[in-house]
């Protein structure tokens, strides 16, 4: 709660009232006409978060598949980036159109959810190869 009270008086979190419209000047018409399609779906006050959903993407597909290859560790670290993000977007209610959100909440907790399924797959496998071994040796 505190980091949402934070966020609102730096004006991450809150009304959005202003719009992508070209109403600032040339300068905003020419952002929006050659990359407003990174930051038109967004209000104005999240702008970045495209940047931030391709930063996860690349955490989560690059740089942890190198760090813990093949490990659960890949796995949890993924998963918690996952969790991190989704309320994130929660807290920060990025798009314009309220369409949109609901879709992405479902595709993160899709993702969310997959990443969990897979960490129990892992324990799984490790307990049976646990009770194959003891089996084994008895």
């Amino acid at each position: 709660r505190a980091l949402a009270v934070h966020l609102k008086r730096k004006k991450v979190l809150g009304e959005n009232k202003v719009m992508w419209d070209g109403s600032l000047g040339k300068e905003e018409e020419m952002a929006l006409s050659q990359v407003g399609f990174l930051f038109r779906d967004y209000h104005v006050n999240a702008w970045y978060w495209e940047i931030c959903e391709l930063l996860r993407k690349l955490v989560i597909s690059t740089l942890v598949t190198f760090i813990y290859p093949g490990s659960r560790s890949q796995l949890v670290v993924s998963y918690l980036i996952a969790i991190l993000y989704l309320a994130l977007s929660v807290l920060v209610r990025p798009f314009r159109d309220s369409r949109i959100a609901p879709c992405h909440y479902l595709a993160s907790s899709a993702l969310c959810a997959t990443l969990f399924y897979a960490i129990l797959l892992d324990l799984l496998a490790e307990r049976r190869d646990q009770e194959g071994h003891i089996m084994e040796t008895a």
